[in-house]
């Protein structure tokens, strides 16, 4: 070798970079007696340096220091030859003459240097000298010997019985005898810098000392093996060309530590990986990622790995049954999906270092883990059709759960999960579209996404009695859905506080909705704090939550008879814009009580069954920047409303209440702030009297329809900003605005049956109109 010596600049040390001028040996090989010339093994004795001739006769041993050697070529069942002095120069080829060996009949006694009884006969085990379970020319290799009877010596390689120079001295020592059989007859490398690419069986033959590959091992054919690199115990990464084919099974006495990758490599023009049937590797350790992919004929996989440093990735294999990977320690994210064959997944991990995904293999029967107690990351089963039951002992998992499109899933139980993350998407629980899954439990004690249980199709219970607060502050709305359970009967939460919305819709069979410990609800994206709707036999709803962001809906429950908000005070505060409560849709609704003194939106209650409705708090409706209004309409039951209201920034309509007799308003100030709002008092049967002391209206007033209205009287009444209509009361008699002046678009006091006209002309004297105006079918005889 010789050193050379590089100066560099700067505080930089010396350096010596260690170089070795190396050559090539180049050659043929002739076999007498056999029509192919390959598989004859050329080396130099007592080194690393071999190659095998192809079919042809050639070969070339590669990178050989410079030097002088001796070189022997010896196959299978063959005759040795030998080349003593073939001189390799530096970056040069040395051609040496050709080699000739003839071939040897294995079967006849005293001519294969295994023999040694000299029976002819290949005897395991005593001729299985280096217990491959073969007795071929590689006993010849291995351990030293045994002494036969005359001419049956390992040795001797012609058969001839006698020690031959220099052709039969194996290890240069200058003698013939047992230990030319030994190993320095042919050293075979126990170390490879780079890659090893395996196309056959000799190219594992080649390796069989190797204890390191210090680059990927690349298979790119197919074989079956029962014993195969026994030596081998290190390798930089294993590849499974895409041009392999039929069965790779590696039967070793030692384990494997891979320090990169094991990959199926796919096809760059058709993304499919190599078409093998059977993938067995005697790997215990994986630093790196394993990812079998895209292997359509692949069947089954045995790997009895104990490690996987990064990443497990096992889909799109569409006929892969059997999967056998016991992982204890899994450091990474496990991804097993679209396999639609794949019946059973088994884990003994304690713990999973990233997200575990199981999607999209709908013959999955089976799913165990019977140790897993933390997760790096998220837990996706999806899509599993076949599952019925999933059992597991987390207790911590960093990321989301997500359980979707589970056909069959029946039970889940997660007893033992107490904390638990969200995903990317901010989700901490998806429940969804389990077919057959009766109940939900969730025994978590924080919850920092959202929690959505929706469209589970025979799921009746629901319970999650530890978690004190759904999602974060942190901008992101994380919420409680609970949705399209058409069975759902029973659900129960402790939860005191909703970064997010409170959404309950659709539950066909649920009964009480008791939230006696919320205190506290965010808001959606949408600016919804609580919906709770379409839900056919809910009866009874409570809430203690005091301030609502957003808006409130409650609609559409048929026979939802109470609602109680004793605590809320503030809807849509200084918060957002626009946000309301809506009660709507509920004909059985007989009781509605809240607190309510501050309403940043509309207030709309409707269709309900109500006798009576008192707001005695509440004193504003709408924010000052939107207009916001009160909304009081078909509710046929309804006799009585009393508000405390001081200002409606919007509208204000009491429309088609079919019993309504008492509308009482006592502090009413002002409505409207724009000019197209408007205080509307219609088609209300049995209203016979109005009495609001309300001084100004930005948009118009209507009364209208109301068949009982006698008498409507706004005394402190200053300002209309655009229209009056007042028409078809047929019973009103007395109608006064005692200090209305200023100007009106529209002028409408018509069809009045009972109303004195001279009272109608003495109230349009009282103010000026730009627009149209009319004052017929009032009483024209008093």
């Amino acid at each position: 070798m010789h050193p050379l010596t590089v100066p560099t600049q700067g505080s930089v040390s010396v350096e010596t970079l260690v170089f070795t001028p190396t050559g090539d040996i180049s050659g043929n090989v002739n076999v007498n007696g056999r029509e192919s010339d390959g598989h004859v093994l050329v080396y130099i004795p007592g080194t690393s340096w071999l190659a095998l001739s192809d079919d042809d006769g050639s070969f070339t041993i590669s990178r050989v220091p410079v030097g002088s050697y001796r070189v022997v070529a010896k196959g299978t069942s063959t005759t040795a030859a030998t080349a003593p002095a073939v001189v390799v120069e530096y970056q040069q080829e040395t051609i040496i003459p050709d080699f000739t060996v003839t071939a040897i009949d294995p079967t006849t006694a005293g001519q294969s240097c295994w023999d040694l009884n000299g029976n002819g006969n290949p005897d395991l085990p005593g001729e299985d000298l280096n217990g491959d379970g073969l007795v071929d020319v590689d006993d010849c290799h291995g351990q030293d010997g045994q002494n036969g009877t005359s001419g049956q010596h390992c040795w001797d390689l012609n058969g001839d019985g006698v020690g031959d120079l220099p052709d039969e001295d194996q290890n240069d020592d200058g003698a013939v005898n047992a230990a030319d059989c030994g190993a320095n007859a042919i050293q075979f490398p126990t170390r490879i810098e780079g890659d090893y690419a395996v196309a056959n069986a000799v190219d594992l033959f080649l390796i069989q000392a190797v204890t390191e590959i210090t680059g990927t091992l690349v298979f790119d054919s197919a074989f079956a093996s029962a014993e195969a690199l026994p030596s081998l115990q290190r390798v930089g990464g294993v590849d499974i060309a895409a041009t392999a084919s039929g069965v790779i099974d590696i039967q070793s006495p030692t384990t494997w530590t891979v320090t990169g990758d094991i990959r199926l490599v796919t096809d760059a023009n058709s993304g499919e990986a190599a078409a093998i049937s059977r993938l067995v590797l005697p790997v215990q350790t994986v630093i790196g990622d394993v990812q079998i992919a895209a292997a359509q004929t692949l069947t089954a996989v045995v790997m009895p790995v104990m490690s996987v440093g990064h990443d497990v990735r096992i889909c799109g294999n569409p006929v892969l049954e059997s999967l056998y990977l016991p992982a204890v320690t899994l450091n990474g994210s496990v991804k097993i999906c679209d396999n639609p064959l794949l019946s059973t997944w088994a884990s003994p991990a304690y713990n999973i270092g990233g997200n575990l995904e199981l999607s999209n293999n709908p013959a999955m029967v089976s799913l165990e883990l019977p140790n897993l107690m933390t997760l790096g990351g998220d837990l996706v089963l999806r899509d599993l059709n076949a599952l019925a039951a999933v059992t597991a002992p987390v207790t911590t998992a960093a990321g989301g759960i997500l359980i979707t499109g589970n056909d069959a899933l029946e039970v889940l139980t997660l007893n033992d999960l107490a904390d638990i993350g969200r995903d990317s998407a901010g989700i901490s629980f998806l429940i969804e579209s389990n077919k057959q899954l009766h109940a939900v439990s969730l025994p978590v004690k924080q919850c920092p996404g959202s929690v959505t249980i929706a469209a589970n199709a025979e799921l009746t219970y629901v319970t999650m009695p530890r978690l004190p607060f759904i999602g974060r502050d942190d901008g992101r709305n994380h919420g409680l859905t609970v949705r399209d359970n058409p069975k759902l009967s029973v659900f129960e939460t402790a939860v005191s506080g909703i970064a997010g919305a409170l959404m309950v819709v659709n539950n066909d069979s649920l009964i009480d909705l008791a939230l006696n410990d919320l205190q506290s609800l965010g808001k959606s994206d949408s600016g919804l704090s609580a919906q709770i709707s379409g839900n056919a036999l809910l009866e009874s709803l409570s809430m203690t939550v005091q301030q609502l962001p957003g808006a409130i809906d409650i609609t559409n429950n048929s026979a939802l008879t109470t609602v109680a908000l004793p605590v809320l005070s503030d809807v849509g505060k200084e918060t957002v814009s626009g946000s309301g409560v809506l009660v709507a849709g509920n004909a059985a609704l007989s009781r509605f009580q809240t607190a309510l003194s501050n309403v940043a939106g509309s207030m709309t209650i409707s269709g309900s069954a109500l006798t009576a409705i008192t707001l005695d708090r509440l004193t504003d409706i709408g924010d000052g920047i939107n207009p916001a209004g009160l909304f009081v309409k078909a509710n046929p039951m309804l006799s009585r409303f009393e508000a405390a209201l001081i200002q409606v920034s919007g509208s204000m309509e009491f429309d088609g209440n079919a019993t309504l007799d008492t509308l009482l308003l006592p502090s009413l100030s002002t409505v409207g702030t724009s000019g197209s709002e408007r205080l509307a008092i219609s088609n209300n049967a049995a209203l016979t009297t109005v009495s609001i002391p309300v001084a100004a209206i930005y948009g118009s007033l209507l009364l209208t329809s109301n068949p009982a209205l006698i008498q409507a009287t706004f005394p402190d009444l200053s300002l209309i900003g655009r229209d009056m209509i007042v028409d078809n009361n047929t019973s009103l008699s007395q109608l006064s605005f005692p200090v209305l002046s200023g100007g009106l678009n529209d002028f409408f006091i018509t069809n009045n049956a009972g109303l004195c006209q001279t009272a109608v002309t003495a109230i349009r004297n009282q103010v000026s109109v730009w627009g149209l105006e009319d004052t017929s079918g009032n009483d024209s005889g008093c």
